[in-house]
């Protein structure tokens, strides 16, 4: 099995806890992909969302901690447009496996 999960929209603030609970729920020790599920980030302020602006490169400073810590084998983007990810090609460290 290859097993993938992602970070939500509204999980942006706290990606290392959103995939601590993936772990949790599904009784891993890692994964072999984690995803940013999408490129905007959310929170829900009473029954509404208001958008959060937390760049890109900060979201994936964490994504790439997470494989250096050994909670992920991969990781990757979800529902990105090309600009999106050549910026993110001039400064990852671990580029993106998938989109």
């Amino acid at each position: 099995m290859f097993i993938i999960s992602k970070v939500w929209p509204t999980e942006m603030e706290n990606i290392e806890g959103s995939l601590d609970k993936s772990l949790k729920d599904l009784e891993l020790e890692y994964l072999d992909l984690f995803l940013i599920h999408w490129p905007v980030s959310v929170k829900k302020v009473g029954d509404k969302f208001e958008f959060v602006n937390i760049p890109l490169y900060k979201k994936w400073k964490v994504m790439e901690e997470m494989v250096m810590k050994g909670k992920v084998r991969s990781i990757g983007l979800s529902n990105y447009n090309l600009q999106i990810i050549m910026d993110l090609l001039t400064y990852c460290k671990i580029k993106p496996v998938c989109n």
